[in-house]
């Protein structure tokens, strides 16, 4: 069984001056828990754990933030829609005003669409470092097929002649322009 292994710290958030502001408090005061008396290689763990510890919950904070403003923004669009619908049925509007009231409520869905749309985008920027991480912590390792094939290509790239061996492109390539030059000359 294998544990949740390295802590991925997702560094964008570090792109809001406001929130680098609470990061540093907050490590802050986590390391004024310690004591002077501690061993320094102590501290420098507990200060691994505090910057672990507070990145997540940042990330975590603002994650939840991100889905509830969707949300939001989802549940306005609903309502938008259905003023729509309302305006679309009611009988006693003139059609001018029928059509100044529909472009103003398309105006608005317009608007809550983009931001939904960058909302989403946001988001979904978030999960793909989540699963980039996962899949570097889990994913698919090595295996014989793949090992045999580096094995391969190493082979590829030596060429031995008679006691002669060359290694690497250049070599290579003198090597086989030698063998050829004493074939043909002798």
């Amino acid at each position: 069984m294998r544990g949740p292994g390295i802590v991925k710290v997702d560094t964008k958030i570090l792109d809001n001056p406001a929130v680098v502001l609470q990061i540093g408090r907050e490590i802050e005061k986590m390391m004024n828990q310690t004591d002077d008396s501690w061993n320094p290689h102590a501290r420098l763990e507990f200060l691994k754990v505090a910057i672990c510890s507070v990145f997540s919950s940042k990330v975590s904070e603002i994650r939840k933030c991100v889905n509830e403003e969707i949300k939001e923004t989802e549940e306005e669009l609903n309502q938008i829609e259905n003023l729509k619908i309302k305006v679309l049925t009611k009988p006693n509007i003139n059609q001018e005003e029928k059509n100044k009231r529909i472009e103003t409520i398309e105006n608005a869905t317009t608007s809550l669409k983009s931001t939904l749309l960058r909302l989403k985008k946001k988001f979904s920027n978030s999960m793909a470092f989540v699963s980039k991480a996962r899949w570097l912590e889990y994913g698919e390792k090595s295996n014989k097929f793949f090992l045999n094939l580096i094995k391969c290509r190493q082979k590829q790239k030596l060429i031995r002649n008679n006691e002669k061996t060359y290694v690497g492109q250049d070599q290579v390539s003198r090597g086989i322009t030698d063998f050829y030059k004493e074939l043909y000359s002798a």
